[in-house]
């Protein structure tokens, strides 16, 4: 058992290292360029705004689950389903609280202009990371949409193996959502799918 855990660290570690150097290239070459074609080639918002909602509706669903079941467990043992959705709302429940640091240490302008004016690329040119700022105008990086939905993903991937195709389709529809909507870089997209896969996997072990 130990030896597995080592392993699991071992392999997590490797790929926030290949996360990190990702994350760069795609900071470097990708995120400005895509930010702008998006806003010029816009052609269905109304599509892409329920899309990007997704995450916010499982966090909701997660914390009055996470509620529920707790309230539960003081009287009666959770079913094997009733655990298996416990593990899941607190992993959404985690990255959902773990977004904030992320957003603080890295401190990066949004794409564009959304909450009190914020300065942003497709508005001011403004681009780049602003490392140890808060504030909304600092939040873009990692996503936090994409930390929960991966979060929940994984989770399910582990705990509900014939579910993972549904996983996959949630994810994939959040992450266009998001990029449809120019809320988020595809940097801090991918940068929330890795670490909101981490929280996934660490739940599910820690739990079992």
């Amino acid at each position: 058992m130990m030896k597995l855990e080592k392993n699991l660290v071992k392999k997590m570690l490797w790929a926030l290292l290949i996360g990190i150097f990702v994350v760069g290239i795609i900071y470097c070459y990708i995120d400005r360029p895509l930010a702008f074609w998006i806003e010029h080639h816009s052609f269905g918002r109304a599509i892409f705004k329920p899309m990007s909602e997704i995450a916010t509706l499982l966090e909701g669903i997660a914390f009055m689950a996470l509620i529920y079941l707790t309230i539960r467990m003081g009287w009666k043992a959770l079913s094997r389903f009733q655990k298996a959705l416990f593990t899941i709302s607190l992993s959404i429940s985690t990255a959902f609280f773990m977004r904030t640091g992320f957003k603080i240490l890295f401190g990066r302008y949004w794409p564009a202009t959304w909450i009190g004016n914020n300065p942003s690329l497709l508005k001011d040119n403004a681009y780049g990371f602003h490392f140890f700022h808060a504030g909304s105008a600092y939040e873009s990086f990692p996503s936090g949409h994409s930390m929960t939905v991966f979060a929940t993903a994984t989770a399910v991937w582990h705990l509900f193996p014939k579910w993972r195709w549904c996983a996959l389709f949630v994810s994939l529809m959040e992450v266009i959502g998001l990029l449809g909507m120019n809320y988020h870089f595809l940097g801090d997209i991918v940068a929330g799918a890795l670490i909101g896969s981490c929280v996934g996997i660490v739940t599910v072990k820690l739990v079992r």
